[in-house]
């Protein structure tokens, strides 16, 4: 748009450009730099058609400073300290012009080693590197021509990451995206001087070393693409490298096959992890849910206690749920049911509170108010905004009814479910097949096309069905088929007791009035 001379446009872009990508602050250098070598605007016209960028600019700057949640630059600024790591950087950018010259298969960010004093010998290293380039843009200066603009641009691009102000990661590839724009158009200088040069010998040498290059640095893409596609891989391979940000690829790992249900395959980053920072509210949380997988209850209830004994406060309400699953699963209900009204408190709307007041409550052999929390539930969560939430109250506190015999309150949920949620995934054709309109086969055959994450609680719902109804053959093959596998690898054992023991008592009392 400035090539074409459509300054207000440039303008409009310029003012939309720096609330994308604060980078953008240097594009009023670029125009100038543009100017200058091609355009070659007398100094006056130029001022006058570029002082509103810099104004702009600055005004960018206060907002930022002044008035945008996320702050510029740090609060105190030391030019001592500044200056030296400015003069530590010269290793860090022979570095950077490997990366662009031999990049490796895989590299992420890295940390800067700044020097602690004058004498150090990174500070010659920079003095040296920083000789050469200026000897460079001298030189190119002298012409003022496509190569000095190159050199310039490169510079300039380049001067925001010589840590001037500290910012994260102190070292990182993107940081070269504009930078090595200059370096390309100091190449095509390079190319377009050796075609002048007519020499075919010549033109031989350069595209001999340009070609392989080329391809070398096509096939590092291709080799780094293969990380960029492939989740695992990529958190494995930054485990495994010299950055600071290898601590993530732990943490990520462990996620992973946290959701495979690997629980076996997420110890050892999960310790790992925790080991690197064991102050993370997430690293705590998740070895928490590791031994809770385990049934070690204890051990998981210190993990969930210490992450939320962490900072982290938005998350501190499910620590404590999960530290009241914890004493629910150890049998110590009272300490369970103080947890999660603790949290009831912070989150009334929850529907994990609802539930888990609901199981603690029934466990505890008082399903009265087992059922009285489902009823606060129920009218604290709207079915409209929230359907999920309140199909999981509904179909807790179903369960709640059926275990203690009382049929009219199991009824009156179950009616409750197919009012509000029959179209509701899942839940409402688990309400249609408990009230009898969907088969037990095709029931099952639902659950695997459809919610095959579901299966076990499909198998309970159908137990359930056969005991209302009073199949009590089908029950006894049930006992008998999945009875001791769902004992011995369920998540809640007590609750799986909990229904087992209700459909062995109601068909032993079936067995006896036939």
């Amino acid at each position: 748009l400035y090539w074409d001379g459509l300054y207000l446009a440039t303008f409009a872009v310029y003012l939309l450009a720096l609330f994308c990508k604060e980078s953008c602050l240097l594009m009023p250098l670029y125009l100038v730099l543009l100017d200058a070598v091609f355009i070659r605007t007398p100094l006056r016209r130029l001022a006058a058609r570029l002082w509103p960028f810099a104004m702009a600019g600055a005004g960018y700057v206060l907002f930022r400073k002044l008035y945008s949640p996320v702050p510029m630059g740090p609060p105190t600024f030391d030019a001592g300290r500044a200056l030296l790591r400015l003069f530590s950087m010269g290793g860090p950018i022979l570095s950077y012009f490997r990366a662009l010259l031999s990049p490796e298969p895989f590299k992420f960010c890295e940390e800067i080693e700044f020097a602690r004093s004058w004498s150090d010998p990174a500070v010659g290293v920079t003095v040296a590197v920083f000789g050469l380039l200026a000897a460079g843009w001298l030189l190119a200066l002298r012409r003022r021509g496509a190569a000095f603009f190159g050199l310039t641009l490169f510079a300039l691009s380049f001067g925001p990451s010589l840590q001037i102000i500290p910012f994260f990661p102190q070292w990182a590839e993107h940081y070269l995206y504009i930078p090595s724009m200059g370096l390309a158009v100091l190449l095509g200088c390079l190319l377009r001087e050796v075609l002048a040069a007519g020499s075919r010998a010549a033109v031989a040498v350069f595209f001999a070393v340009y070609l392989p290059f080329t391809a070398f640095v096509g096939w590092r893409t291709f080799e780094r693409n293969g990380y960029y596609a492939d989740t695992e891989k990529y958190y494995r391979a930054l485990a495994r490298s010299e950055s600071p940000y290898a601590y993530y690829g732990y943490v990520n790992l462990a996620i992973i096959a946290i959701m495979k249900d690997s629980w076996d395959e997420a110890a050892v980053p999960l310790l790992t992890a925790h080991r690197m920072n064991p102050e993370s509210e997430s690293n705590n949380y998740n070895l928490g849910l590791y031994y809770f997988n385990k049934h070690n209850y204890e051990k998981a209830r210190g993990y969930f206690r210490k992450a939320y004994e962490t900072d982290m406060g938005e998350h501190q309400p499910l620590n404590l749920l999960a530290e009241g699953m914890c004493f629910s699963r150890l049998g110590r209900y009272a300490e369970a049911a103080e947890l999660f009204e603790r949290v009831h408190r912070v989150l009334p709307e929850a529907s994990g509170v609802y539930k888990n007041l609901i199981r603690t409550y029934e466990l505890w052999g008082r399903p009265k108010e087992a059922l009285a929390w489902a009823d606060r539930g129920l009218e604290a969560i709207d079915p409209a905004r929230a359907r999920v939430d309140h199909a999981t109250v509904l179909m807790e506190a179903f369960v709640a009814s059926y275990l203690n015999g009382l049929d009219a309150d199991a009824d009156r949920y179950l009616a409750l479910l197919l009012e509000h949620h029959r179209q509701t995934p899942w839940f409402g054709d688990t309400a249609r097949f408990l009230k009898g309109e969907i088969s037990v086969e095709a029931y099952e055959q639902l659950t695997q096309d459809k919610y095959p994450y579901n299966a076990k609680d499909a198998r309970l719902y159908a137990l359930t069905v056969y005991v209302r109804a009073g199949r009590w053959k089908e029950v006894a093959d049930f006992l008998g088929r999945y009875g001791p596998e769902l004992r011995a690898k369920s998540e809640d054992p007590l609750m799986i007791d909990r229904l087992l023991g209700r459909a062995e008592s109601a068909m032993a009392a079936g067995a006896a009035k036939t």
